[in-house]
């Protein structure tokens, strides 16, 4: 009984993950709409950044100050929670908006947060050895490639108006 569920929950990841890559072809090769402008990739580092300020503000143990306490606990966590869930309601939205696909848009909406979490991994994975030891030339080099391919795969994925001008829609007005 075990065995079965372990494959199903490997079978269930291989097609997520199938799922994932097709996506990722399909933006990069102008099929869809994965982040319209930098705009609407800034709303999804955004959608996942402002969860971690909150964390961050809330195991501050060093602040002694009551006051400063309940401004963060009572103005600041949630106003970033509020920024936050209307950073991801923006973030499926546009997914749903610029897509014109309600079921497509949701999962690219999936797709761009996901994709926010593992480039920021990617870059962030190139700068965690810094503090435990003097890098060398070579490790500076790879991890300066590694951070381009991230920024230029990223900007790859920016791909509105191409897929608009591809597929014959008028672009949306800017504001």
């Amino acid at each position: 009984m075990e065995n079965t569920n372990s494959n199903i929950n490997g079978l269930l990841g291989l097609a997520v993950f199938i799922l994932f890559i097709g996506i990722f072809y399909a933006g990069a090769a102008k099929k869809v709409v994965i982040y319209y402008d930098t705009k609407d990739l800034f709303i999804s580092v955004g959608a996942l950044i402002t969860p971690l300020m909150i964390y961050v503000f809330l195991q501050e143990e060093k602040i002694e100050s009551e006051t400063a306490k309940v401004i963060i606990y009572y103005v600041v966590a949630p106003v970033l929670g509020l920024l936050s869930l209307y950073l991801l309601y923006l973030n499926f939205n546009n997914g749903i908006l610029h897509n014109k696909n309600l079921a497509l848009g949701l999962v690219i909406g999936l797709f761009k947060l996901v994709y926010v979490v593992l480039a920021f991994a990617v870059i962030l994975a190139q700068f965690s050895d810094a503090k435990d030891r003097r890098r060398s030339f070579g490790d500076i080099i790879v991890a300066t490639i590694f951070v381009g391919l991230a920024i230029w795969v990223t900007s790859v994925l920016v791909n509105g108006k191409e897929v608009y001008k591809q597929k014959g829609w008028t672009l949306p007005a800017t504001s």
